[in-house]
């Protein structure tokens, strides 16, 4: 079940809800975003295609080092998604609160010249959109059945989960079986789902 702040969050955003997944997602200062329930967190999904391995690095060391102040449980890469789970108490996060997130992670992602419009799977410039895994990218309609350009395995990876898939680091969150350290499922990877739109900014 989707919370009141996701609900919220959403409704502020003009975003869509998925809730076969208990997730929200759309546009937030250009970048694809997925906002799923977890137990105990929030996860935040974002594409991270086209991206340098410089930069990815950059990126993972800003997540470290910032992972109190932001209030992270933790964060992995996976399928070229970057998953980061924001910690909660017994206090949930307001829809003001992950938007403020949002924002921190947006500029970041902005500042290491993470394209806007890569898609999610060959990392090149994409007209179209969609769902990956149930997670919201540019996505080439042609790429769906093609093998996964990798942007996220670096030599300095700090928090990564090597052999994870996207399917299996949503099946962490839904299930509630994740905790500060790196996991990993043992199950089959989730297959390419949905379809793609047409580009929409609006």
């Amino acid at each position: 079940m989707i919370s009141t702040q996701l609900s919220k969050l959403a409704q502020q955003q003009n975003w869509q809800t998925l809730e076969a997944e208990d997730s929200i997602y759309g546009l937030y200062n250009g970048y694809r975003f997925t906002v799923m329930e977890g137990k105990g967190f929030k996860a935040v999904f974002v594409s991270v295609a086209g991206i340098t391995g410089d930069n990815l690095s950059a990126l993972q060391n800003w997540l470290a080092e910032n992972t109190r102040q932001l209030k992270l449980r933790n964060f992995e890469l996976a399928d070229n998604f970057l998953c980061v789970r924001l910690q909660e108490s017994w206090r949930a996060r307001t829809a003001e609160q992950i938007e403020w997130f949002l924002a921190q992670l947006s500029g970041m992602l902005s500042q290491f010249e993470l394209p806007t419009d890569s898609c999610a799977i060959c990392g090149e410039q994409a007209d179209k959109q969609g769902l990956l895994h149930g997670l919201f990218c540019a996505l080439h309609p042609e790429c769906q059945d093609r093998e996964t350009v990798d942007f996220t395995h670096t030599s300095e990876s700090v928090e990564s989960s090597a052999e994870a898939s996207a399917g299996e680091l949503i099946q962490e969150v839904t299930q509630g079986e994740v905790d500060d350290q790196d996991t990993t499922i043992e199950s089959e990877p989730a297959t390419k789902t949905a379809g793609t739109e047409e580009q929409s900014n609006g």
